[in-house]
């Protein structure tokens, strides 16, 4: 078998590991961009509940809804600082996926190179033996009639 032929499978199971690197990082980048939007809603609801006690602080509202207020507010900024870590672990599962898709790619793309390298080498070699294998009967072919007069 030929070496561009037994490259065939090898690209094409390189093809397909980039195909599932793409997956990969698909995936990767839909849970970053939901981690994502669970902070902006956390800041969003912090930002709106510290507004909201510091107008009630100053209606003079009682001390108990207030410590309610501060005590929802602390909890708010302990899930932020959860979620924040969680998005900085999804952008560092991104950055990982998009490495091993850039490797995939890198390798597919070397191993489709180095077949049409072969390929070419082959059609080459192919060419030079139709060249002499022509150029043997053309020579026979003369022999035989500067032999036949």
């Amino acid at each position: 078998m030929k070496k561009s032929r037994r490259m065939q499978t090898l690209v094409k199971l390189a093809r397909l590991e980039e195909e599932q690197a793409v997956l990969r990082l698909s995936e990767a980048r839909a849970l970053y961009a939901g981690q994502v939007n669970r902070l902006r809603e956390l800041e969003s609801y912090h930002r709106e509940y510290t507004q909201r006690m510091a107008q009630l602080g100053g209606t003079g509202t009682d001390i108990a809804r207030l410590n309610e207020y501060r005590a929802f507010i602390h909890q708010l900024g302990e899930a932020l600082k959860i979620q924040r870590q969680q998005v900085a672990e999804a952008r560092e599962a991104l950055e990982r996926q998009d490495q091993s898709w850039m490797e995939a790619r890198a390798h597919h793309k070397a191993l489709g190179n180095y077949r049409q390298r072969c390929q070419r080498e082959e059609d080459l070699l192919q060419a030079k033996r139709e060249q002499k294998e022509s150029d043997e009967r053309a020579m026979r072919a003369r022999s035989a009639w500067q032999g036949g007069r």
